[in-house]
C-alpha cells in the first residue's frame, strides 16, 4: 500500500443537526455515496484521511475473510486519496499548515459552495420511532424577484416527500424544522417561509398520501 502523509481537515463548524443529516445519509446510502462524497463527508466532520481511518477493525485472527476485507479497505484508502487530490486540483481544498505530523486542509470558497450543494442533495426527513401527532404546514410567499429560488425550493420539498395542498402550502407529518431552516438559508428565503402546527388533518388526500409512513409510527 502506498504511504501518504496523513492529512486532517479543519472543522467547518457545521451544526449538529446538519452533521446528523449527513451521517444518516452516508449510513443509509453507502452505495449511492461516491468516493468524492465520502471525502466531502470526512472533511465536513473535520476528520482525517489516514491508514487507520481507512482500515478499521483489522486487528484479530487472520483469515481469508480478513484478507478480503483488508484488500477492500486498501482500495478504499487509495481511492480516497485519489479523490482528495482531484478535489485539491480543482481548488476545493487548500493547505493551511501542519500540526502533529499531519497536513491541515480547509475548504476553499469553491469547496464550501460544493459542500452546500452536497448537503442539499443529502437532505432527507428522518422517520421517528413514534409520531408526535403534529402536522407541519409549510406556508411561504416568496416574491417574484426570487422566482428561481422559489421553484428550486418547491422542487426540493417535493423530493423530500411534502404534499402540496396549494402552490405555496405544503404539508408533512414528521419533524422537519431543522431541514426547513437549512433550505431557507440555502435559498435565501428565510423571511418568506413559516411553519404552522396542526393537531388534526381532515384532508383525505393528505392522509392517503402519508398512510404508509403513519402506519409505521402510530
Amino acid at each position: 500500500m502506498p504511504k501518504h502523509r496523513p492529512i486532517r481537515f479543519q472543522d467547518p463548524k457545521l451544526s449538529e443537526a446538519v452533521k446528523e443529516q449527513l451521517r444518516r445519509f452516508m449510513k443509509l446510502h453507502p452505495v449511492a455515496a461516491s468516493v468524492t462524497k465520502a471525502v466531502f463527508a470526512i472533511a465536513a466532520f473535520g476528520g482525517a484521511i489516514t491508514i487507520a481511518t481507512a482500515l478499521p477493525n483489522l486487528i484479530g485472527v487472520w483469515s481469508q475473510a480478513a484478507a478480503s476485507q483488508k484488500r477492500e479497505q486498501r482500495n478504499r484508502y487509495n481511492n480516497l486519496w485519489k479523490s482528495f487530490y482531484r478535489l485539491k486540483k480543482t481548488r476545493d481544498f487548500e493547505c493551511i499548515g501542519e500540526k502533529n505530523g499531519e497536513m491541515i486542509y480547509k475548504f476553499t470558497n469553491n469547496g464550501k459552495e460544493k459542500l452546500r450543494r452536497f448537503l442539499l442533495e443529502t437532505l432527507e426527513i428522518a422517520t421517528p420511532h413514534k409520531w408526535d401527532g403534529r402536522w407541519r404546514v409549510l406556508i411561504f410567499d416568496i416574491p417574484e424577484s426570487h422566482t428561481h429560488a422559489r421553484r428550486a425550493f418547491q422542487r426540493k420539498l417535493s423530493v423530500m416527500g411534502f404534499y402540496p395542498l396549494q402552490k405555496s402550502v405544503w404539508v408533512h407529518p414528521l419533524p422537519c424544522e431543522e431541514e426547513i431552516e437549512f433550505l431557507k438559508d440555502f435559498f435565501n428565503v428565510k423571511p418568506y417561509v413559516d411553519i404552522l402546527y396542526v393537531e388534526k388533518m381532515t384532508n383525505g388526500k393528505v392522509l392517503y398520501y402519508f398512510r404508509n409512513i403513519l402506519k409505521s409510527i402510530i
